[in-house]
């Protein structure tokens, strides 16, 4: 298992609505969002993060998440 730090974040607007980063879930209002901030990325699980693990990333899903 990848050594991953995922924070669990509920979407409260649909400017923050975006596809999960691995299989491409659409992530709503009111969705819980497993955001990995040192890559950048959104995911709908803790699983597909883990399935994902390995890509570098190429910047944030959400208009909300960012690396820095």
């Amino acid at each position: 298992m990848a050594n991953l730090t995922l924070r669990p974040e509920p979407i409260k607007r649909p400017l923050d609505e975006c596809p999960c980063d691995w299989c491409e879930t659409a992530l709503l209002v009111g969705d819980t969002v497993f955001i990995d901030l040192a890559h950048g990325t959104a995911y709908c699980s803790v699983s597909c993060a883990e399935h994902d693990a390995f890509d570098s990333g190429y910047g944030p899903v959400c208009p909300g998440v960012s690396r820095w």
